[in-house]
């Protein structure tokens, strides 16, 4: 009869609608899963690959009394240990440091591509060292100005200069104010650490440039 062959064609598309339906759902919930899979293991990337960049610098002093600078731990010797661990990251603008036995941070400072160890110091106005220091770091005699500068021994004369560009760690600082003492031990001041945001955190000091 015509209403049996209209129930039944009515049955097959409605059979077509809800297995239509089942398949969009399955669809869409293998697409979720999908995105949530993509969504962690791009958590998981970006919280592992900062670890995976770091590399580790670490100052030895050598039984002869001689320095260098390696990204291996110091060789084993009663008179080499580990002045300062500095950690820097190419892929982020910051430098990391571990407190030294005595509580204090050190970084190292680049001039004119010679490297030394420079002790933070937030209480310093200048990025200071010594004449020696500042010779060895072929920094120019020309253009600066005498001046007088207090220390805990008294007050003594200082040259103070505009170094051009100078690298804390693995981060280059541009127009650098240095002052320069005779005997002047090689400290990391405000002049460098004003470009910085610098937090502290277990056990670590660190360097974000602004």
């Amino acid at each position: 009869m015509a209403w049996d062959r209209v129930l039944v064609s009515r049955f097959n598309f409605f059979h077509i609608l809800w297995y239509l339906f089942v398949f969009l759902s399955l669809w869409q919930s293998v697409m979720t899963l999908r995105n949530i899979v993509r969504y962690i293991a791009l958590v998981a990337l970006v919280a592992f690959l900062p670890l995976a960049a770091q590399a580790q610098l670490v100052k030895c002093v050598r039984a002869d009394g001689s320095t260098a600078y390696q990204d291996s731990a110091c060789p084993v010797g009663a008179n080499s240990k580990a002045i300062a661990a500095v950690q820097s990251s190419p892929s982020a603008p910051e430098v990391r440091m571990t407190a030294d036995a005595y509580g204090h941070f050190h970084a190292l400072l680049s001039i004119n591509n010679v490297t030394v160890d420079g002790l933070i110091d937030t209480g310093a106005t200048k990025v200071s060292m010594s004449v020696a220091t500042a010779r060895a770091m072929n920094i120019s005699g020309q253009g600066g100005t005498l001046g007088i500068s207090a220390t805990a021994n008294g007050s003594m004369y200082t040259y103070n200069t505009i170094v051009n560009i100078l690298k804390v760690g693995n981060i280059e600082l541009y127009n650098v104010a240095v002052s320069i003492g005779q005997n002047t031990p090689t400290l990391i001041g405000m002049s460098a650490l004003s470009h910085f945001i610098i937090t502290q955190e277990n056990g670590q000091m660190i360097l974000v440039k602004r």
